[in-house]
């Protein structure tokens, strides 16, 4: 049995009395909630054990702090004469008071007082942050587990023995107002959000949008099914429940239809089917035999599609020198192998009103350039034909394997048979229809990277206002050439190799790789390599890793 006594206004006494001994707690009034009423004989027990001596206290204690080993004299401090000094007068009340009141120890727990007052009305926030921080670590089922065990006639003890996590009475309350209203806040709170995650999942594989006043409205609709009317789905827990499933707000690439969108599943079994036949059949061949080609459209005037700009400007612009050339491209056709080479040369086709290069004028020839025009600057079935004699065969010697895509007028294996002067074999294999943004090396992460290239040279011509019109023949022949001089160096054959390997066709080549950014546009110094050019630098060389300007680099043609 257990009994308080009170000691002053903020301090009650505890008594724990059994057959053979009885100790001594103290503890703050506030903690004690709920009264009951004794008979006289028990006041008189009490009463009667308080009347103590404080020399034999102070004696007993001396005699077993004796004992302790660990306990060595030392000097003595000024904080523990005071501590001494608040212990003798705590002592002299125990021994002097007269008034008391005897309270039970049935709960802890605000929720059981009948007449609550100022002074004992709450538990502590510490106890109260500690009681919930133990109930955190039961889930549902556990406390529905112990509630059903712990029935009126089943003892405390009896329900600590078969369920030892519980350590007092104050959790059986807890855990039936937990399973009476089927779980607790956090319990509620993680259902909600795993529901509201669920519908996100769901939208998103239908590829619908999905905005975060969705998020909320989803949330605050499962709340009230939970009957958490004070719950909110503030912007707080918005950007928490945003945070924790990896969730952001993202510009939107590609339109796709709703039969595309059903067809999602069907659409990855083909690609995964396609790419097991492939990878099977370039272990047949040395992997500088497997090759890649595929085209990709340039404007002729790319414009930056984020600006820095004030705070909340309503409309952003951004100006270029033709609206028109922003709409109008031209083809770029490059080819790339399994073992990471970017092949020399790249296929270009421009758009010429007549179809064909003017005779008065000196067309820009380089190298590495193979270059070609039509009257609207896509490639069609007589330009394949002259890309495989001028390009393809150049490139290849005996046997070969070629992944194109589903462009009719480079699936026709006879086309290349015919074309092809030396006698090669090509293995042609088409990818499927839909599945090239996953598994085309080209268009995983190499046209990303090429892309970004040419945006660098658009972008510094444009801030800089530099007298150069990217929009002309010569000067597009020139990017071009420079960004495929760029990205045929040695450095970035980890980079091409990756194109192949994520997309399953090879095993990982490389254990890490470098991209467009990290080798030509970080850099330390911010001066251009040429002496006596102040000039700012504008791009690192993958080749022999000198910082040009844009003067030297392009309008020099930097090319190795």
């Amino acid at each position: 049995m257990v009994f308080y006594y009170l000691l002053e206004d903020s301090f009650f006494l505890s008594l724990s009395l059994s057959l053979r001994e009885f100790s001594i707690n103290i503890c703050p009034s506030k903690y004690i909630v709920k009264r009951i009423s004794l008979d006289i004989s028990q006041v008189e027990l009490v009463h009667s054990i308080l009347k103590m001596n404080i020399l034999n206290i102070c004696q007993c204690m001396h005699e077993k702090i004796q004992r302790k080993k660990d306990i060595q004299r030392t000097i003595t401090t000024e904080q523990e004469i005071s501590a001494a000094d608040s212990l003798l007068a705590l002592l002299e009340d125990l021994s002097i008071s007269d008034s008391f009141e005897i309270e039970s120890e049935d709960t802890l727990d605000t929720s059981d007082v009948e007449n609550p007052d100022s002074d004992s009305d709450i538990e502590t926030e510490d106890q109260e942050y500690e009681e919930t921080r133990d109930n955190r670590q039961f889930s549902l089922e556990y406390m529905e587990k112990v509630v059903n065990f712990a029935r009126p006639n089943i003892s405390f003890t009896t329900v600590q023995h078969a369920y030892p996590r519980v350590t007092h009475r104050m959790q059986l309350k807890r855990f039936r107002e937990y399973v009476a209203s089927n779980g607790n806040q956090r319990q509620k709170l993680k259902r909600i959000a795993n529901i509201v995650f669920e519908r996100f999942r769901h939208a998103r594989e239908k590829n619908l949008p999905v905005h975060d006043v969705d998020i909320q409205r989803w949330a605050l609709h499962e709340a009230k099914k939970e009957d958490m009317c004070e719950f909110t789905a503030s912007h707080h827990w918005l950007f928490n429940f945003k945070k924790r499933y990896s969730i952001c707000s993202r510009k939107v690439t590609k339109i796709v239809s709703r039969r595309e969108t059903v067809d999602k599943s069907s659409i990855k079994r083909t690609a995964d089917e396609f790419v097991n036949k492939v990878s099977k059949c370039i272990s047949k061949y040395r992997l500088d035999a497997v090759l890649n080609a595929d085209q990709s459209s340039f404007n002729y005037e790319i414009a930056s599609n984020r600006t820095l700009s004030y705070v909340g400007e309503k409309a952003v612009y951004v100006s270029v020198n033709s609206i028109n050339a922003t709409t109008h491209s031209y083809t770029v056709m490059p080819i790339i192998t399994a073992a990471g080479q970017l092949l020399n040369p790249v296929f270009v086709c421009l758009q010429e009103p007549i179809g064909r290069f003017p005779v008065t004028k000196n067309v820009f020839s380089p190298s590495n350039v193979m270059l070609t025009c039509s009257e609207s600057g896509k490639l069609n079935k007589s330009l394949i034909e002259y890309w495989i004699q001028e390009v393809l065969d150049n490139v290849t010697t005996t046997r070969f394997l070629l992944l194109v895509d589903q462009w009719s007028s480079q699936t026709d294996v006879s086309v290349y048979e015919r074309k092809l002067t030396k006698g090669q074999s090509c293995n042609l294999f088409v990818i499927p229809r839909k599945t090239t943004s996953t598994i085309q090396p080209c268009d995983t992460y190499f046209f990303r990277q090429w892309k970004e290239l040419a945006k660098r040279i658009y972008h510094r011509v444009a801030i800089d206002e530099l007298d150069v019109d990217l929009r002309s023949r010569d000067s597009i022949i020139r990017l071009q050439s420079l960004v495929h001089n760029q990205l045929i160096s040695t450095i970035f054959i980890p980079m091409i190799s990756y194109a192949w390997s994520v997309c399953g066709y090879i095993p990982k080549q490389y254990p890490t790789f470098s991209n467009v950014i990290e080798v030509c546009f970080s850099f330390e110094t911010s001066r251009c390599s040429y002496s006596n050019c102040d000039e700012s630098a504008f791009i690192c060389c993958s080749h022999c890793r000198k910082t040009l300007c844009f003067t030297h680099f392009f309008i020099m043609y930097h090319f190795h």
